[in-house]
């Protein structure tokens, strides 16, 4: 893993390495935006939750958070992860698109498409929630 020489296969723990390495990724490349999950939440007209109304998106009734080179903060990653973080869950997904999206509004699932075209990297939750998978196009 790139994040730990140490670690091995792609693995890397939870903790400060993970929003450090997405913090680097973003500001590194200023193309890149970063899109998390969350599982645990249920979208409804009346949903009310401060990390939605800072940079959260909507697909029916699933949650989603993203960060953009205006928005990124190492904080704001902290707070996408621990939101995107189940047990048996959790998925970041770091993509080259210009994402012109005003934040609390619906996300199509063509902009979704085009998401997982231009993904360069995936972040996958794994071990119970203590570690990470990462994937990353060469």
């Amino acid at each position: 893993c790139a994040l730990d020489p140490a670690l091995k296969d792609g693995v890397c723990r939870a903790g400060d390495q993970i929003p450090e390495f997405i913090l680097n990724k973003l500001q590194s490349n200023k193309n890149l935006e970063c899109i998390f999950d969350d599982v645990s939440a249920t979208f409804r007209s009346d949903y009310q939750d401060p990390l939605f109304a800072l940079c959260g998106l909507f697909h029916n009734d699933e949650v989603y958070y993203c960060i953009n080179r205006q928005s990124i903060s190492k904080s704001l990653i902290n707070q996408c992860l621990a939101a995107s973080n189940s047990i048996w869950h959790s998925l970041c997904v770091l993509f080259e698109k210009p994402f012109e999206k005003t934040y609390q509004e619906p996300i199509a699932s063509q902009e979704l498409m085009e998401i997982a075209k231009q993904t360069k990297l995936i972040l996958v939750g794994a071990y119970d929630g203590e570690g990470y998978l990462l994937w990353e196009k060469n």
